[in-house]
């Protein structure tokens, strides 16, 4: 829900973050803290449609491009100038199933037209992570001794298994060199009809990823609307960029 502002200042970047973001981690989980977001550009201008997303990044960031992995993002929506979202909590799905991270970033992106340009970020100093509670053991179970007049004999093991073990290893041969054959999908440059070859990508997604570039890393897909992270890991063996 937007809030107006009652005295909005005009700032060069137009949209800012105001307030520091913090999180904690865990359980699959992330909760993010998120400040106010403010829309201080010239009445009348509507922003693009905003996104959230929290990264793990691999270096400092000062803007532009950059490497690292996600760990959760959301989309809020346009803003109209002279507006602002308030400071919200937010319980999210952690894409990593991790309670670690070593240089979380929230970055706030801005729709284009074409991508997603990043219009404001913030390091998050302020993080705690959630310990697991630890597993009661079950109490033992009292075993009941066989009789050794009992006991079953073992089977033999048929004198075929090390005919079927070559033939097993064999067939695993042709299929790892089978697998080598196959040319990555370029999703940087591979037309529509060839994005939707991999397997579980339909044409509408396909056409998506395709209206999404560039990107700059395989995770970036999950920005796509309709991408998710069980489909990206089943298709990473057969991307590139």
């Amino acid at each position: 829900m937007e809030l107006q502002l009652q005295k909005p200042t005009q700032l060069a970047s137009g949209i800012r973050l105001e307030g520091t973001p913090s999180i904690t981690m865990g359980f699959g989980r992330v909760q993010l803290d998120m400040p106010a977001i403010m829309n201080n550009r010239a009445e009348g201008n509507i922003s693009g449609t905003l996104r959230i997303e929290l990264w793990d990044l691999d270096a400092p960031y000062s803007g532009g491009d950059f490497n690292g992995e996600p760990l959760a993002g959301f989309t809020v929506g346009t803003l109209t100038s002279g507006y602002c979202y308030p400071a919200c909590e937010y319980d999210l799905i952690n894409l990593t199933f991790s309670n670690q991270a070593e240089r979380p970033v929230v970055m706030l992106r801005e729709w284009n037209g074409a991508s997603y340009d990043t219009v404001a970020f913030c390091e998050i100093a302020d993080r705690t992570e959630k310990v697991a509670a630890p597993v009661k053991k079950a109490a033992p179970v009292a075993r009941t001794e066989t009789p050794k007049t009992e006991q079953p004999k073992a089977k033999a093991t048929p004198k075929t298994a090390p005919k079927a073990k070559a033939e097993a290893k064999s067939v695993a041969k042709k299929s790892a060199k089978k697998k080598g054959s196959i040319e990555l999908i370029s999703i940087n440059d591979a037309s529509v009809a060839d994005v939707a070859e991999l397997k579980g990508v339909s044409e509408k997604l396909a056409a998506a990823i395709v209206a999404g570039r560039p990107y700059t890393s395989p995770n970036e897909l999950l920005r796509v609307k309709g991408m998710g992270v069980k489909l990206l890991t089943r298709i990473k063996d057969s991307i590139k960029l």
